[in-house]
């Protein structure tokens, strides 16, 4: 090797140095902790927002260690099986998992790991970040998606969704009972002009939904068994963060009965008002009929 060329072997050695040491302080400074481990869970490498996350001041002092006493007993079963997955050549994982630091706390980590060679060994590369808040938040979310499920099932009244194509994709027991469809007949499967007697009338009452913001109106639908009835119904649009229309939100309630007894009602009232009038005019002509009498007895008396 001559001198230029070692000179230049040397420079670019020096270059791959400065590169190392600034990827290396770039990964120390890191906003998510990084671990690499063996696939017994020994540490290999992690950097120093690792040791801040679990309370370790010196976090080159824990290499050769398990991360295994960092991670809560209900959260092993998960992390061994994302290991074993990795190894077994899946690409990557994200998974949540509960983990303490140094001092006992308790917290959410979200993880994305996957297998990489290291120092000339397979190890798995993992990069966690504290998910506390996100966690707390899904599963008050999920919770209240629960409730709302609860309440939704339990009302009296036909609830259902649809998306931007018109799909079913919430359907609830009363709905089942009012229309004789099951759920898993209806999601994802029927479109709202499935239900109504009219596709045109169904039609308008997306169009009105969109256009004033909502549609509120007395609908003929159909049942399963091609019965018709008539129904209350209230939608309106569905919005995502944007604003945008995503679908459409409808409840409504059988009046079919109620139109009947309604209908029932107004006969009986129009055939009092029809009797009112007889027994008026019947009245009328007995109180004509007495001042007649009234008149001949008078006439009477005088002869």
């Amino acid at each position: 090797m001559t001198k230029e060329e070692l000179k230049t072997l040397k420079e670019k050695i020096k270059e791959l140095e400065g590169k190392l040491a600034l990827y290396d302080k770039l990964c120390h400074y890191l906003l998510e902790a990084v671990i690499v481990s063996d696939f017994k869970g020994r540490v290999l490498f992690a950097n120093q927002t690792a040791g801040r996350m679990f309370g370790i001041k010196n976090i080159q002092s824990y290499l050769g260690k398990t991360v295994f006493p960092f991670i809560m007993p209900e959260s092993r079963k998960d992390v061994l099986r994302d290991y074993l997955n990795v190894l077994r050549g899946k690409e990557e994982y994200f998974a949540y998992y509960r983990v303490r630091d140094a001092r006992g706390r308790k917290f959410w980590v979200e993880s994305i790991g996957r297998k990489i060679d290291f120092q000339g060994k397979k190890a798995v590369l993992t990069t966690l970040r504290d998910a506390t808040w996100k966690k707390e938040l899904e599963d008050r979310l999920k919770a209240s998606e629960a409730k709302l499920r609860i309440i939704l099932e339990n009302l009296l009244l036909h609830v259902a969704v649809i998306d931007q194509k018109g799909k079913f994709i919430l359907w609830n027991k009363i709905s089942e009972k009012i229309f004789g469809y099951k759920s898993n007949e209806v999601i994802g499967k029927l479109t709202s002009q499935d239900l109504h007697c009219s596709s045109q009338e169904a039609l308008e009452v997306i169009k009105v939904a969109t256009r004033k913001g909502r549609f509120e109106g007395d609908c003929w639908m159909r049942k399963k068994d091609k019965t018709k009835f008539l129904m209350h119904l209230y939608v309106v649009p569905w919005y995502d963060e944007q604003g945008k229309i995503i679908g459409f939100l409808g409840n409504g309630i059988d009046i079919t009965e109620h139109r009947q007894l309604e209908n029932q009602l107004k006969d009986k009232v129009k055939e009092l008002e029809k009797l009112n009038r007889l027994m008026i005019g019947r009245e009328l002509k007995m109180v004509e009929l007495k001042k007649k009498i009234k008149s001949l007895e008078n006439q009477l008396k005088k002869k």
